[in-house]
Formats: structure tokens, C-alpha cells, sequence
């Protein structure tokens, strides 16, 4: 069932504080503006491929600087590009790994807090889109927005979104940017690259239209006038795409839908991948970097920022800080790593909190289980890793 929606719409920013004219910008079809579509692995392991977002929410999303650049209240000075102060559409995703909590919290409560703040910042950005929905859906059909070369290097630096089929394959699996099939030396059809990835891409998902193409202009156009339904966040799940809201809860800002898992290349049992495939991109830039974290620098005291520096940190080290620290000398979790030792001891990762902390839920160790709002890793994550440990940890 369609239906036609009116937006009041203010015609320049003076007019948004004064009055507006009524825009029609068209039918609703609302089973079209809950489709939902995912964020797609860029590089390596990602931790937000597999972010759900509804098609045209992913397309303002991209467009308008993907919660960064230009339209975002994280953009200052010239990465604003010449936006207007609070003239912003951040309609990203707001909690990943769980649902959020939308009520107001306990000033304790640190997590409850940071969901309060990112759902209001959703529910203000979702309320502003509407404002200008007969102004953005003019823009983008006349090519004005993403304006020009600059808005064309803002748009192409947010990430890509792809229709997924959950339909099981013939052969392979499905992961987020497509259907996947191993590759291992000697196998039929398989590249030195994809022998070397340990996976060859036999059929990659569909990508979500831009801004800027027929397409696009359309599927956004219909989200606005469908009054901009959002996701807002991306929980941990057995079944990807589903809803996993609380019925009888009306205080959230859009809906819950379980995220896919990001895709991890299995590492081989050595410190050298297991740093680039692993520790790296899951753990490195997002956390456990003085220079782009300081502050869960600060609460963890890991550095993993080169492979030296997340080797000496992690060898030999008991946890530094807090109720960990206090753990690892109560439990049997000796060292963050167990140390080479000789001859090597075929149960080592049983004394590593690193593994620990990747293998087990947060009912078993302190703190959060790692990476948070990350899904327990497979044995074919873990065991390379135990395998690893078993034979000494070696640099």
C-alpha cells in the first residue's frame, strides 16, 4: 500500500528557523523503505561490514558524509566542506553489537550514557532530514548535492551497501560482499591471490544505487517520504536481517536488526598474520591505539599499533590495569601471553588472557569479551592462534 506524504519544507536556512513551503515529494511505499541493506568489507577485516541499514537511510548516509565529513556533528572546520553549523544527517547506525538502551541512564552507567547521547544525535538528524526532504530530493535529482568534485570525493570515501541474498548457495557461503568458496593450493579455478586469501569471491551481492543515479534518487526519495524509518542498531544474532526490537517497547528512535558477522580470513599459525589478519584491524586502529584512542589506551595499556609494539605488549605481560589486572593474578591466566618456554607446553593458551578474552563470553573473564559487540570467534580464528601459542609464541 502507497501512500502520498507533505513535507514542510524550508526553502533557505533562514526559512528552517521561520516558515516553509509545502512540498509533495511523492507516494510512500513502505515495504521499500524497509529494505534493508548491508555494509559491504572494504579491506581485510572490517568491523562494520555487515552493518544493516535501510536502503535510503544507507544512501543519505554515504552521501552526506558518512558521519565524518560535511553533514556530521564529528565534522569541524574545513571537513565540513562549508556546511552550515548543525545543518547535520547523521543517520548512521548508532549502537553496534547490541541493542541500545533508550532511556535515560544512571550517571554511572558510562555505556547507558554514550547510547543516549548517539540515539539523540540519531532521532535530531532523522527529524532535520524530514525538514529538508523536499530540499534534499531536489539537490540530488539536479546533481547540486553531493556537490561537484568535492561532494564526489566525499560520497566515494563512505562505504559501499549491497543487497544480500540469504538463500543458502549451491556452494560456498554467504559473507558480505558475497558468496564465498575456499581456495587452497592445488585447488581447480583458484588464483595465487585467492590461494593466498585462503577464498575466491564466486558471486558478489549487488550494490546499493548512490546519490546521483536514477535509482538512487528514488529509493531515497521514497525513505523521506515515508518519514525516514532508521535503523539504529546493529545487535550480534544467529539470524542476520531479522528484527530484534522489543515489541512492547515505544521508546526507540528506529528498529534493531542483527547485524552479519565481518569476515575474517583465517590467520596461519604465525605472529606475522596472525598480527596482520587479526590484531591489527580488529583491535589496532579501533582501541588499542595511543594515537587514535587515547583515552581506551589509556584503560587497557596495549599498544597495537605496529607489530614490535603489539608483540611486547602482549608476550610475557600480565593485564596492566583495573579488575583484569586483579583477575590475572587470582585465575589461571597467568600472562596476557604465555612466554616461549622449553620444551613448549601443549596447554600455553589456557594460560593467556589474549586468547581468553577472544574465545570466551563476558560471563568468564573480566571486563568485555574482545573485540566488544563482536562475536565469539570460530575455531578456524582460534586454533591458529592456540597453535601459535603452543609452540612459544614466536616473534
Amino acid at each position: 500500500m502507497k501512500s502520498s506524504w507533505k513535507i514542510a519544507v524550508p526553502m533557505t536556512l533562514g526559512a528552517l528557523l521561520a516558515s516553509g513551503c509545502i512540498t509533495d515529494i511523492g507516494e510512500c511505499d513502505p515495504v521499500a523503505a524497509r529494505r534493508i541493506v548491508f555494509q559491504t568489507t572494504r579491506a581485510g577485516a572490517d568491523l562494520e561490514a555487515g552493518t544493516p541499514m535501510y536502503e535510503g537511510q544507507a544512501i543519505l548516509h554515504q552521501s552526506c558524509g558518512s558521519g565524518q565529513n560535511c553533514h556530521s556533528a564529528n565534522a569541524v572546520g574545513t571537513e565540513r566542506r562549508g556546511v552550515p553549523a548543525r545543518m547535520d544527517f547523521d543517520v548512521g547506525v548508532a549502537c553496534r553489537g547490541r541493542a541500545c538502551n533508550p532511556y535515560v541512564p544512571n550517571p554511572n552507567d558510562a555505556e547507558a550514557q554514550a547510547d543516549y547521547v548517539r540515539l539523540r544525535l540519531l532521532e535530531g538528524s532523522q527529524r532535520r532530514a524530514l525538514d529538508w526532504a523536499g530540499q534534499i530530493v531536489d539537490d540530488v535529482a539536479y546533481g547540486s548535492m553531493p556537490p561537484g568534485d568535492v561532494g564526489a570525493a566525499v560520497a566515494a570515501f563512505g562505504p559501499d551497501f549491497s543487497y544480500v541474498d540469504f538463500a543458502t548457495p549451491a556452494v560456498g557461503e554467504v559473507h558480505t560482499d558475497g558468496i564465498r568458496d575456499t581456495c587452497v593450493a592445488g585447488k581447480e579455478g583458484c588464483s595465487a591471490d585467492e590461494i593466498a586469501n585462503g577464498y575466491q569471491v564466486l558471486k558478489y551481492w549487488t550494490t546499493v544505487p548512490r546519490a546521483g543515479t536514477n535509482a538512487g534518487d528514488e529509493a531515497l526519495r521514497n525513505w523521506l517520504a515515508c518519514g525516514a524509518p532508521v535503523v539504529e542498531s546493529a545487535a550480534i544474532g544467529a539470524a542476520a536481517g531479522t528484527n530484534c526490537n522489543d515489541p512492547e517497547d515505544p521508546n526507540h528512535v528506529g528498529d534493531c536488526i542483527v547485524a552479519m558477522p565481518p569476515d575474517i580470513v583465517p590467520p596461519e599459525p604465525t605472529w606475522a598474520s596472525i598480527y596482520d589478519r587479526v590484531v591489527q584491524p580488529l583491535c589496532g586502529g579501533a582501541c588499542h591505539d595511543p594515537d587514535e584512542d587515547p583515552q581506551t589506551f589509556d584503560n587497557s595499556g596495549l599498544d597495537f599499533d605496529s607489530i614490535d609494539d603489539a608483540y611486547e605488549s602482549l608476550v610475557g605481560q600480565g593485564a596492566r590495569t583495573g579488575t583484569c589486572q586483579e583477575t590475572s593474578a587470582t585465575m589461571q591466566f597467568a600472562y596476557l601471553i604465555a612466554p616461549p618456554q622449553v620444551p613448549p607446553d601443549p596447554s600455553a593458551e589456557t594460560q593467556s588472557f589474549f586468547y581468553a578474552k577472544l574465545a570466551y563470553d563476558d560471563a568468564f573473564v573480566c571486563g568485555s569479551h574482545m573485540p566488544p559487540g563482536f562475536p565469539i570467534f570460530p575455531s578456524s580464528i582460534l586454533d591458529p592462534i592456540a597453535v601459535w601459542i603452543r609452540a612459544g609464541s614466536p616473534r
